[in-house]
């Protein structure tokens, strides 16, 4: 199955790489090369394409450290995928609407390598967590970031002052507020500060999500791009509030898994306008992000992951099998694709079941394994007790 899976994200890589598949056979191939050359010298482009270069060879990585054993065969894997990645770009040659360039290949291998340590130090965290070395839980911590990286995407910092007077100018009209926004971010929020006091344990969690809300209102003013809307301050609080009241009890795996479908769903259907005609439905994932702003592209697959991760992380919460039940929810997904196509302004694709399905295939062995170190935990019978002392 992972190679399998291997060969499917490599698929996918292509097709997003010579999309839009307008192969031509006039091509010079020495002026080729030596534009291919030319360009090498100029690594770094501009944020959103190196981003989107480095986060398309992530899951490679990811690959590499859940399937490879030992050293010697992930250093072997991942000179096959940035091999890999020169071909694709060779290939872009006869592609007259794709640029090929070394620094793309430099920059997918960066993606790669980040994705191999990001795995490895998962799996390392996840075992001293079950050896009691350390007092958080990965995943939780992860899905608690994740929503902080997507909602501070682009990772752009400005210390201009009329970056922040441009990102408190909607608080001028402080009635103007988008329902649906605000909903989602109170949602969005209320899980990512359970997943972080789940992650931190009893290190004064209310403190640590407050510090969180801190980070994201504060942040804002100063990422090109970002605005502070009545909507998120509302949202914002509704979820902080919501947290409070909850804080001392256990975490309601349930209702914060239910909350989050419904603001996907009410997010996805947003600004709820049908016009009365269909559109396509593209059933290769990331077609809807080959166009457009790339940058904008990214924050959506941030959001993307989030997403998952959080679903995955719930369903483990409620003692689910996680693989089986990403399935369901990724058919569900599906549906919402779906309901997009008769939505003005939306396209619909299979970008949000893929990632949620390929999220869930990669963590299902290391969450079963932390479900049976668990399991040993509890059966681990004391010294002290009658039993053992007969």
């Amino acid at each position: 199955m992972w190679r399998v899976l291997t060969v499917g994200v490599a698929l996918l890589i292509a097709y997003g790489s010579l999309y839009p598949f307008h192969f031509t056979t006039d091509v010079d191939l020495t002026q080729a090369r030596q534009a291919l050359w030319e360009r090498a010298g100029d690594l770094w482009t501009n944020f959103p394409d190196v981003t989107g270069n480095v986060l398309l060879f992530l899951p490679c990585g990811l690959l590499i450290a859940f399937m490879a054993g030992h050293a010697k065969a992930q250093l072997s894997q991942f000179f096959a995928w940035v091999m890999f990645a020169l071909l694709v770009q060779i290939a872009q040659f006869w592609v007259p609407e794709r640029s090929a360039s070394l620094a793309d290949v430099l920059w997918n291998g960066v993606g790669c390598a980040v994705g191999v340590v990001a795995g490895l130090a998962y799996r390392r965290l996840d075992a001293a967590r079950d050896r009691q070395e350390i007092p958080f839980e990965p995943l939780s911590m992860i899905v608690a970031l994740c929503w902080l990286g997507a909602e501070l995407a682009p990772f752009v910092p400005s210390l201009d002052v009329g970056q922040v007077r441009s990102a408190l100018r909607p608080l001028r009209d402080p009635f103007n507020i988008d329902f649906v926004h605000a909903g989602v971010v109170a949602v969005q929020f209320l899980v990512a500060a359970f997943a972080l006091r789940s992650g931190v344990g009893r290190y004064k969690p209310a403190l640590m999500i407050t510090g969180m809300a801190a980070i994201f209102l504060g942040t804002k003013l100063f990422i090109v791009g970002h605005a502070l809307h009545p909507g998120t301050l509302l949202g914002l609080g509704v979820g902080w509030l919501a947290f409070l009241i909850w804080r001392r009890r256990e975490t309601p795996w349930g209702v914060l898994l239910g909350l989050l479908l419904v603001s996907y769903l009410l997010d996805s259907l947003a600004p709820f306008q049908f016009p009365g005609w269909q559109s396509d439905l593209h059933w290769l994932p990331l077609f809807a992000r080959l166009e457009g702003s790339m940058l904008a592209n990214l924050v959506s697959l941030l959001r993307i992951a989030y997403i998952s991760l959080a679903v995955i992380w719930l369903l483990h919460g409620m003692q689910a099998r996680v693989f089986a039940a990403s399935v369901i929810i990724a058919i569900c997904f599906a549906g919402v694709e779906y309901l997009q196509t008769w939505v003005a302004g939306r396209t619909g694709d299979m970008t949000e079941p893929f990632v949620l399905l390929l999220l869930a295939w990669v963590l299902r062995k290391p969450l079963v394994h932390a479900d049976r170190a668990e399991l040993k935990k509890r059966q681990v019978v004391p010294a002290s007790s009658p039993v053992a002392s007969r």
